[in-house]
């Protein structure tokens, strides 16, 4: 009997054993790819992480990756050194009609020089000139990116401080739905209110529900935003300052500064530089300087030194009348041309369109105050006359 039950208390606290176990290891995955969430700071705090950003980061290490490999690309430019060894063995007959034979080995080394000449060289220089492009293009990147994701932190910033305020209010209303439900019951048992008129009254306070509902989906994706364009995770605020914005000037602003307009600006210079080499790239050539030695085995050592030049292109563009690869440049450069137009347009565009919402918010602030200082007057005009007149009044 005692043997059963210490059996059984046995089972109990292995079971509890595995249970703990079983807890410890769900906290520690749960745990081991999660990081501390801090409290959201101020917003001119939060500007300056804007290139601690994810996107931005990889834009740098693409930018230092671009960067090597142009440098590789200058590197493997120009003459190219070459060395071979070989080695044969022979066993032929001593003449034609012989049955003896003779064996020996041979044993040749040789160094040289070769030098890329016509298309080639191009193709050498146009390689360059592409590495050149697609590294300025990644230079600018990463400042391109700061700006979209300072004018998305600023967004997201007065979006979450908007809908904090949003819940606050709704939340303030909904302490009204008690009382008001009172003052609405009493108001149908004498006569002064259809119950269709109080339940209509009382969705008000669903609405207001649904609202917050709405508010922190909003408040979350906001969150979101600032969180990737900082680069790390903050906690979501409850309450929060009023944020300040830096007075806007987009109509003084300078857009031949701007990074996407220089970015087009020096990868068009380097576009024109690749029409003028691309021309007659498939006519491939070399110029070749080099020394061998050579032992017999049995046999004496001897060398020499030669040159030679190298031609080679296929048939079909060395008898065509049009250079396709250049037609392909011009083409390229038009494309970049009218890249560079149409960032020129849609950035001088945003600039105005900035200047118009700006000037359309300070008219829509002044509207909605004059609207607010009526609204405020109706409300005391009635609290007035509620206290003044006897009755139902409202």
């Amino acid at each position: 009997m005692y043997l059963s039950l210490g059996i059984g208390k046995l089972r109990c606290c292995f079971r509890s054993f595995l249970i703990l176990i079983f807890c410890v290891q769900i906290l520690l995955i749960s745990g081991a790819g999660t990081c501390e969430a801090q409290p959201l700071p101020p917003l001119h705090e939060a500007e300056l992480l804007i290139g601690d950003g994810p996107e931005v980061l990889a834009a740098i290490a693409t930018m230092g990756r671009d960067e090597q490999m142009m440098e590789l690309e200058r590197q493997r430019m120009g003459a190219k050194y070459f060395f071979n060894v070989t080695y044969g063995y022979s066993d032929e007959p001593l003449f034609e009609t012989s049955e003896e034979s003779a064996s020996y080995s041979k044993l040749g080394v040789g160094a040289g020089l070769s030098f890329p000449i016509f298309g080639t060289w191009n193709k050498q220089k146009i390689s360059a000139l592409e590495a050149e492009i697609r590294s300025i293009e990644s230079q600018f990147r990463p400042r391109i990116l700061e700006l979209h994701n300072l004018a998305a932190l600023r967004k997201a910033y007065v979006t979450l401080w908007s809908e904090c305020e949003k819940i606050a209010i709704a939340e303030r209303f909904l302490k009204t739905e008690e009382n008001t439900s009172k003052i609405l019951v009493e108001r149908e048992k004498n006569g002064l209110l259809l119950p269709a008129d109080r339940i209509e009254f009382l969705t008000a306070y669903d609405m207001a529900r649904r609202d917050i509902a709405v508010s922190n989906m909003r408040k979350t994706q906001a969150l979101q935003i600032i969180r990737l364009a900082t680069g790390q995770l903050w906690e979501m605020p409850g309450e929060m300052e009023i944020p300040t914005l830096p007075a806007f000037n987009g109509m003084k602003a300078d857009i031949e500064k701007h990074p996407e307009i220089a970015m087009r600006k020096e990868t068009l210079k380097k576009y024109e530089d690749l029409m003028n080499e691309k021309r007659n790239v498939d006519r491939e050539g070399s110029f070749t300087v080099g020394a061998t030695a050579t032992k017999d085995f049995p046999g004496e050592i001897g060398s020499g030194v030669y040159a030679s030049v190298t031609i080679s292109e296929p048939l079909g563009t060395a008898f065509s009348k049009e250079d396709k690869i250049k037609k392909a440049a011009e083409h390229d450069l038009k494309r970049a041309q009218r890249e560079e137009l149409f960032m020129r347009i849609k950035v001088q565009g945003e600039a105005e369109e900035a200047a118009s919402l700006a000037a359309f918010a300070v008219a829509n602030i002044r509207a909605q105050e004059s609207r607010l200082a009526a609204l405020t007057e109706a409300v005391r005009e009635r609290i007035m006359r509620h206290a003044s007149i006897s009755g139902d009044t409202f």
